[in-house]
């Protein structure tokens, strides 16, 4: 029942804020890449214009219901 109503509030949380216009211009208008990930699976779940040039996708859809794991850092002394 937990995991049920887990999954449920991901999903309205998500459609609570696709739906609002200030958050979308936001999201879609930033000079940065950026993802929306499904925190279990690591999955590409939403992404902006700029992720998609920066991964030299072709459109979206490329990028969508792909692992992230491979656009991120092994570790993060890869920072430092």
């Amino acid at each position: 029942m937990r995991k049920f109503q887990f999954i449920e509030n991901k999903k309205i949380n998500r459609n609570l804020l696709s739906d609002n216009p200030l958050f979308k211009a936001v999201f879609e208008d930033s000079q940065e890449a950026l993802f929306f990930l499904d925190a279990v699976s690591f999955k590409i779940v939403d992404c902006n214009q700029k992720a998609i040039e920066l991964f030299q996708a072709e459109q979206k859809i490329d990028l969508i219901n792909n692992s992230a794991l491979p656009f991120m850092p092994l570790s993060p002394l890869n920072f430092a």
